[in-house]
């Protein structure tokens, strides 16, 4: 059975930024990363322990998928049945604060 696949606010407003740094004049490299990040979160829905631990955050259960040169970082939630993505992580950025390990990908207050 597949999960369902949310996004933290964290992870979707990062794929904006992501979208402002690729160069205007390269609509079509933009479209593959961003294609790319959410191809491979609808793979986790099926797969969702294909990502390694998150080394950073031990025993949190957090979970890292590199896609380029991103990090999809999220957690398993078998009981509401989610994959929940709580951030992106670009290889050159530091380590994602520990504040975010507890977040969701709950939208709603």
């Amino acid at each position: 059975m597949a999960l369902e696949v949310v996004w933290a606010d964290r992870a979707l407003v990062k794929l904006g930024e992501i979208l402002e740094r690729i160069p205007e004049d390269r609509p079509a490299v933009a479209t593959r990363v961003i294609n790319r990040m959410f191809d491979m979160a609808a793979t986790l829905a099926a797969h969702p322990e294909m990502g390694r631990q998150y080394e950073p955050a031990p025993g949190s259960g957090l979970r890292q998928l590199i896609v380029g040169r991103y990090g999809l970082i999220y957690r398993i939630d078998e009981e509401r049945e989610e994959v929940q993505i709580i951030a992106l992580r670009h290889e050159r950025e530091p380590t994602l604060p520990s504040e975010a390990w507890t977040e969701t990908g709950d939208t709603e207050p």
